[in-house]
């Protein structure tokens, strides 16, 4: 606990956020590997009541979260409890769990965690904190890609599972396996160029610009769904001359991009999920079923109904 002590306790506010990798992930992630192997802190999973279930409020994704808590105190409203984690807790949030966030520190500004965000194809672990102005909700500052594509999904999959009894020898292997996606995460950290190494544009010939726009995309998606204007004004350009320079860059337009992104998110919520296909659509930004219908036929070659 004295090492998370030390840990994020200055960052300059500002809402950017980036990939750079800060020296204290590296002992951050460290201090949590000692703590389940030790016996420490808590590792905390919510009762699956209300998993997939509709909601007007709160969300969900269809991944697992690993939340650490390193500073300051969070809590978590599920449809059927509350779990408030503090310095030294571990929380998974499995796929399909409705939640909404709350920071409870009396200080924001102390507040730090970090979450490994386990999907099947591009996992990550971001730092979250909250800038001065903010005094409820998380917000990220550095978003980092691991490699592994599945491993860490199918990893926090079985925290679950091995949990499903109340045991030390369940706790045990829950805290096994959630420390093998930590050191996992270290070694991939690890593997990361030095910062006088990298090369932050990695493709000159791509405009900074387009590259911006998938940041932003991916910062915010699939919590909430940008639309293009939006996405011009975070850049600070137009959204004709960003989808112009997109195509260009990608070969796609800007709109074309984030619709793919849209109906991969789609396939995913069709079989994992119970909503139906309309309500799947409208969540997704589209009004027009006959449209998202077309559009997902010509994405996948079947329509949307084929997946139940």
């Amino acid at each position: 606990m004295e090492l998370l002590d030390k840990l994020f306790i200055r960052l300059p506010d500002g809402d950017r956020c980036d990939d750079r990798l800060d020296p204290e992930f590296d002992p951050a992630l460290a201090a949590f590997i000692g703590l389940l192997q030790s016996g420490g802190g808590r590792l905390l999973i919510p009762r699956p009541d209300g998993r997939w279930e509709k909601t007007p409020t709160g969300f969900y994704h269809l991944f697992s979260e690993l939340f650490l808590q390193v500073r300051g105190r969070c809590r978590f409203r599920f449809l059927k409890q509350e779990i408030e984690i503090g310095p030294g807790d571990l929380l998974l949030v499995p796929a399909g769990m409705v939640h909404e966030e709350e920071i409870t520190s009396p200080d924001c500004r102390e507040f730090r965690n970090l979450v490994l965000m386990a999907t099947d194809r591009t996992p990550s672990l971001h730092l979250a904190w909250c800038p001065a102005r903010d005094g409820k909700l998380p917000r990220i500052r550095r978003r980092l890609l691991l490699d592994g594509n599945a491993f860490y999904a199918d990893l926090l999959k079985a925290l679950p599972l091995a949990r499903s009894g109340d045991s030390a020898e369940t706790d045990r292997i829950s805290r096994t396996l959630a420390a093998a996606a930590l050191a996992k995460a270290r070694l991939d950290l690890r593997d990361r160029p030095q910062p006088a190494e990298r090369v932050y544009e990695p493709d000159p010939s791509v405009n900074p610009l387009s590259r911006q726009a998938k940041h932003y995309l991916a910062d915010n998606f699939p919590t909430r769904f940008p639309d293009v204007p939006e996405i011009a004004r975070a850049v600070g350009c137009t959204p004709n001359y960003l989808s112009t320079i997109f195509r260009q860059d990608y070969g796609m337009t800007l709109k074309e991009y984030l619709n793919r992104l849209k109906f991969d998110y789609a396939c995913s919520m069709l079989e994992s999920s119970s909503f139906t296909v309309p309500e799947i659509a409208f969540s997704c930004g589209f009004s027009d079923i006959s449209y998202f219908t077309r559009k997902f036929r010509e994405r996948f070659g079947r329509p949307p109904s084929s997946y139940r």
